[in-house]
């Protein structure tokens, strides 16, 4: 308790997403939490892939480190690997403003607290992280530029996604983007005025449980 809503603890949070994030991370698989905040769907990963299976969580705010190191302490992960850093499309530092709340921390050249930032393609390429089945991404605004620096491996390998978008701009760019990379894409309305849940598939997979695009969504 405290480190998220009460829906976190009781299980009704995001209770559509986190179905179609179980069905993706089936038994076995790899799975990317972009954005793990303080572990939410990192346990849920976790829980899912089994112990045949990874988990690979990037956060870099040093607040939302600590509570997601205890969450792991209180529920035993031996299958999760914590990547102490933000994800982007180069590598290097950045600064990180903290935000009002942990769950809105974002890359801001403003920012108060500086962290190191990772490229999914050169983790990867490098053999450093395995490549990815499942990729969540939740990144408060930087959800292009995760994807344009795992262009790569997103075209080699094709994992499953499921992206939060913040704003109509990032998800008309976040489309084309995913478009290019040879997807399926779906797109969902949130609760919260202006977010979007995407989820993309390569053609090979079965359809989600997301619901169709709405209308609402086409015109924008």
């Amino acid at each position: 308790m405290g480190a998220g809503t009460n829906g976190c603890w009781i299980g009704t949070y995001e209770r559509d997403k986190q179905q179609v994030f179980t069905d993706a991370a089936t038994a076995g698989a790899t799975v990317f939490d972009v954005g793990a905040n303080v572990g939410f769907y990192t346990l849920l990963a976790a829980r899912c892939v089994g112990k045949d299976g990874f988990v690979h969580c990037f956060e870099p705010f040093p607040e939302n480190l600590r509570t997601l190191r205890q969450h792991l302490e209180l529920n035993p992960c031996q299958n999760v690997t914590v990547h102490e850093a933000a994800v982007s499309d180069r590598s290097g530092t950045y600064r990180f403003a903290s935000g009002d709340c942990p769950e809105t921390g974002k890359l801001d050249e403003h920012g108060d607290v500086e962290v190191q930032v990772i490229q999914i393609d050169e983790e990867t390429s490098s053999g450093r992280i395995p490549y990815p089945d499942v990729v969540k991404i939740d990144v408060e605004g930087a959800e292009s530029k995760v994807l344009l620096g795992a262009r790569e491996t997103l075209l080699s390998r094709q994992p499953i996604l499921l992206v939060a978008i913040h704003g109509s701009s990032m998800l008309r760019e976040v489309q084309a983007i995913i478009k290019d990379f040879r997807y399926e894409v779906e797109v969902e309305s949130s609760k919260a005025p202006g977010m979007y849940e995407i989820y993309a598939r390569p053609q090979k997979h079965r359809p989600s449980t997301m619901s169709p695009l709405t209308t609402d969504v086409q015109r924008r």
